[in-house]
């Protein structure tokens, strides 16, 4: 069974370095919230808000992963995402193999940071779990599947780079596939922008939060009227992780369109 080919990250030097800064200290805060989510909802599968924290998590990692070009990182999210709207959907049920595989990202995650930052391809086991991942969520829980024998081919990263172009798309699906209403927490926004005025007061470009990305989202949902959309994703697509998406949009255009 062949692993999931995902591309190289995107180079280290072409990311802002406060950008990259903001991104690091929000990964190590998404790793401790699926840590204390994962310990509470395995101690009482009863406990529904345990396991929403824990999907809303992934969440946010997978799109701050896609956004400063993590691909590794962004994929691993998205694919723990998947399987956890399929659970709570009740398409796939709890099972001793979906716990195996939710404990192992702790152990994971930290390093995936540390080879993003020093430019190092993931490690084979880690590209394994995320095709696991993914192959338990396609059988509804009946498989993880076997990719023993693609183990020297995973060693090597797909070489494709990624274009300014792919980087659109990649937020376009990101955005498409999750938002269709976008909640505002006052005080999560207020505490976001205390911490970033206070890292990137001299770096962070002027740039209008309300009407253009705004706008941008409802064109972007307006081509996903047929799409089957998690409506509890939509809702929990909170504050503090659009206001991250935002910074780090703004951060990245600068940088497409000094490509362009």
């Amino acid at each position: 069974m062949k692993l999931l080919e995902i591309p190289e990250p995107a180079p280290i030097d072409d990311v802002d370095e406060e950008i990259l800064e903001i991104f690091v200290e929000e990964v190590g805060e998404v790793l401790e919230e699926i840590t204390n989510a994962f310990n509470a909802w395995q101690e009482n599968p009863a406990d529904e808000e345990s396991l929403k924290n824990l999907r809303r998590a992934f969440h946010t990692l997978k799109g701050s992963g896609r956004l400063v070009g993590a691909t590794v990182i962004g994929e691993l999210g998205w694919r723990f995402e998947n399987m956890l709207n399929r659970l709570i959907d009740g398409t796939i049920p709890r099972s001793d193999a979906m716990i195996k595989l939710l404990a192992q990202v702790e152990g994971v995650l930290p390093a995936l940071i540390e080879q993003f930052q020093k430019a190092k391809p993931a490690q084979h086991d880690v590209i394994v779990l995320i095709s696991q991942v993914h192959q338990f969520t396609e059988t509804k829980g009946q498989s993880l599947g076997d990719f023993s024998e693609f183990a020297e081919e995973a060693k090597e990263p797909l070489k494709a780079p990624i274009s300014t172009e792919s980087k659109i798309i990649a937020l376009k699906e990101d955005v498409t596939s999750d938002v269709e209403d976008l909640v505002v927490d006052e005080d999560e926004i207020h505490e976001f922008e205390v911490d970033v005025e206070s890292s990137i007061e001299d770096e962070t470009p002027e740039f209008d939060s309300g009407t253009g990305d705004v706008d941008e989202i409802h064109e972007f949902e307006a081509d996903t009227e047929d799409s089957d959309i998690d409506e509890e994703v939509a809702s929990e697509f909170d504050s503090s992780t659009g206001e991250n998406l935002m910074i780090i949009l703004n951060s990245q255009r600068m940088n497409w369109q000094s490509l362009i």
